[in-house]
């Protein structure tokens, strides 16, 4: 998957999918919520080798973070069958 720059990826609260996704070239920022859903203060940096959306993968909830690519990106993506077929394969993983 290729993202540009200031694409969001992944939004705090969606529901719709719940792909794993790593970066492998690039970063990004992730912006997290607080209890009442307004942005906090801190944000996190996503560099290369890093993963995220893996909350909303194992636990088949809505997204926890909304994550922004800061320049042009290439990740991969795992969806959430694929993911679920993977866990069903390798149970010990």
């Amino acid at each position: 998957m290729l993202a540009v720059s200031e694409e969001e990826i992944i939004s705090w609260g969606d529901n719709s999918d719940k792909s794993l996704y790593f970066v492998a070239k690039g970063d990004c920022i992730v912006k997290l919520m607080d209890s009442r859903g307004r942005e906090a203060a801190d944000h996190k940096l996503l560099s290369e080798g890093m993963h995220f959306g893996e909350i909303s993968a194992i636990y088949n909830c809505p997204r926890t973070a909304t994550v922004i690519s800061r320049n042009f990106n290439t990740m991969g993506r795992v969806s959430y069958i694929r993911y679920r077929d993977l866990v069903n394969e390798y149970p010990d993983l």
